[in-house]
């Protein structure tokens, strides 16, 4: 097909399954916010598809959706969004970054499989469900809040990839150091201390002599990543 751009009109509420299948010359597409659900396999194998924003009052990302989109840099998942279909993202294979929104349930099965290029992945929320291969084949790091306690160790898996789980704050750093050659440390505005990094901690023979001392009293908990 020689289809490279689509401007869809405000009143679609729905794209069919397969509307766009095999329209490898299409590079963008504009839907409106009226569109409430997309079929699966819309965008399958669209080999030049680079951006698309999911609208809000979506709450699927259908199985295969874009499945094969191998030039897919961009994409903005809405916030109603709580399934993540199987095979959703499979060989995004220029996918770098990720924001799993809030309200996500589920993540299903090789939704994110074999996105080389994918380094990173952020969830706002609480951890979904998230099956044994949604991530098969990918390397990369993942944040989620830190005063979330539903990330417990058991769910910090791997999911058939290579993951590096760390925690993120929304509050404003207000201090931050080393301390340890390869080890760093920031306190929060909410008294939250995290210390992460590799090796050994320095080592303290007084708590005075702490990096963090002199906000000790504004340090409600301490976090130390794995």
């Amino acid at each position: 097909s020689n289809l490279k751009s689509v401007k869809m009109t405000n009143g679609v509420t729905t794209i069919g399954g397969g509307a766009f299948r095999n329209c490898g010359s299409l590079v963008g597409i504009e839907i409106p916010d009226s569109v409430t659900e997309i079929g699966s396999d819309v965008f399958w194998n669209c080999t030049s598809l680079e951006t698309v924003n999911i609208p809000d009052g979506v709450t699927s990302i259908a199985d295969n959706l874009f499945y094969g989109c191998s030039s897919l840099q961009n994409i903005q998942i809405s916030k109603t969004v709580t399934t993540i279909g199987d095979s959703s993202f499979e060989d995004c294979s220029s996918l770098i970054s990720i924001e799993i929104p809030e309200n996500v349930e589920e993540i299903e099965t090789t939704a994110f499989r074999g996105c080389s290029s994918l380094n990173t992945i952020k969830f706002i929320g609480s951890v979904p469900q998230i099956q044994d291969s949604s991530f098969e084949n990918v390397i990369a790091t993942v944040y989620y809040p830190v005063n979330d306690s539903s990330w417990t160790e058991e769910t910090r898996q791997d999911y058939g990839g290579t993951l590096t789980w760390k925690t993120y704050t929304t509050a404003d750093i207000v201090d931050s150091g080393t301390c340890g050659e390869d080890v760093t440390w920031t306190l929060d505005s909410e008294g939250l201390l995290i210390i992460s990094g590799t090796g050994d901690m320095t080592n303290y023979t007084s708590s005075s002599e702490c990096p963090w001392y002199s906000e000790s009293a504004s340090i409600v908990s301490v976090v130390v990543e794995d």
